[in-house]
């Protein structure tokens, strides 16, 4: 979702009546990036206890 919010502001930025929006949605899509970024060293944190439970 972060990555996509990114794309449509890049291509919002090409028309200056659409530069407050290209802002927002690049605001959007770091904070969407850093919600993935952080839901993956969860997933990665998650599996190796359950690695070291296991074993």
């Amino acid at each position: 979702m972060g990555n996509t919010a990114f794309l449509v502001g890049s291509v919002c930025f090409l028309f200056p009546s659409l530069e407050r929006v290209a802002l927002w949605l690049f605001v959007l899509g770091s904070l969407g990036m850093f919600v993935g970024s952080l839901g993956e060293v969860f997933v990665r944190h998650a599996r190796k206890s359950r690695q070291r439970t296991q074993s």
